[in-house]
């Protein structure tokens, strides 16, 4: 969480940030926070995020925070195992990696294949070179052609994805998202990274 915590004291310091970029980026951390929570078994911050994020996406109608709200819903109901409620949550988020892999998986738990194997197809027409792209996308690719070859394993690459590799793609991947807005306030993060912090569970959303 050390990442979050750096990247919103810096947002939260830069006074000259615009207000729909700072929501922006503040959408992008309660993204992730609430799924890295969820992750460690605090449901009760991905809550506060679902919550504050709602909020702000109707206050605003951005939708790049709509994206993230669907994002984190569908993730906090596909923990629940309601898949059902969780791929129309999904299917709004905007087609990242990690929600199209996760979409593809709730597919397939869901029952249903077809729906599972065109998102995947959605997934590998990612060409990006981005590390989204490195930890997601190529990785499946390279399950579903194992899968391909493996005429007696009826498993699809997205039901190959292990609870600890998903971890290690999100932990990663959440370095990635916010590394732009790391560079972005570098001058205010060195300034900041020695004080102390103290804040309750409502000001690290708000």
């Amino acid at each position: 969480m050390k990442h979050l915590d750096a990247a919103e004291d810096a947002i939260r310091s830069d006074a000259d940030l615009a207000t729909v970029t700072r929501d922006e980026h503040m959408a992008v951390i309660r993204r992730w926070r609430g799924v890295r929570s969820l992750h460690a078994g605090n449901p009760a911050m991905a809550d506060v995020c679902i919550r504050v994020m709602q909020q702000r996406y109707e206050s605003t109608g951005n939708e790049s925070i709509g994206d993230q709200l669907h994002a984190l819903r569908g993730t906090w109901l596909v923990e629940q195992r309601k898949y059902q409620e969780a791929i129309p949550e999904l299917e709004q988020a905007s087609d990242d990696a990690f929600s199209l892999d996760l979409l593809a998986r709730t597919k397939r738990e869901s029952g249903d294949a077809p729906g599972a194997d065109a998102t995947l197809r959605r997934l590998f027409a990612i060409h990006a070179s981005t590390m989204d792209s490195v930890l997601v996308v190529e990785p499946a690719r390279q399950k579903s052609a194992v899968s391909a070859n493996c005429f007696d394993c009826p498993v699809t690459a997205s039901q190959n994805w292990s609870r600890t590799q998903e971890e290690l793609t999100l932990a990663t991947g959440l370095k990635s998202s916010l590394r732009s807005v790391s560079r972005m306030f570098a001058p205010t993060l060195s300034a900041r990274a020695t004080q102390p912090r103290s804040r309750s569970l409502e000001r690290q959303v708000h």
